[in-house]
C-alpha cells in the first residue's frame, strides 16, 4: 500500500482483499484436493470407512505437499523483494 498512488488506494486495497480471499480459498482447495488424493491412493475413497493408518497417510503428505508449495511462494517473495 505505500507503493500506491494515493489517488489509487482504493483500488490497490481492493486488489488485496481479492488476492488474499482468492489465495485463501485456493489453499482450502489445493489442501482438500491434495487429501482426498492421497487418501484415494491409499486405497480408501471414503474417509468414514478408511483405517487410521491410511488418514493419517493422506494428512501427512497433504500437509508435505502444502509446506513445499509454501516454501517456493515464500522463495518467490524473497527473490521479487531482492530485485526491486
Amino acid at each position: 500500500m505505500d507503493s500506491a498512488p494515493t489517488h489509487r488506494l482504493g483500488v490497490a486495497g481492493g486488489i488485496l482483499n481479492m488476492s488474499r480471499t482468492l489465495g485463501m480459498g485456493l489453499g482450502i482447495t489445493l489442501g482438500g484436493l491434495s487429501y482426498q488424493l492421497f487418501l484415494s491412493m491409499s486405497g480408501t475413497a471414503n474417509e468414514n470407512t478408511a483405517p487410521r493408518t491410511h488418514l493419517i497417510f493422506a494428512f501427512r503428505y497433504s500437509f508435505t505437499v502444502l509446506a513445499f508449495i509454501a516454501a517456493i511462494a515464500l522463495a518467490v517473495s524473497f527473490i521479487r523483494q531482492r530485485s526491486h
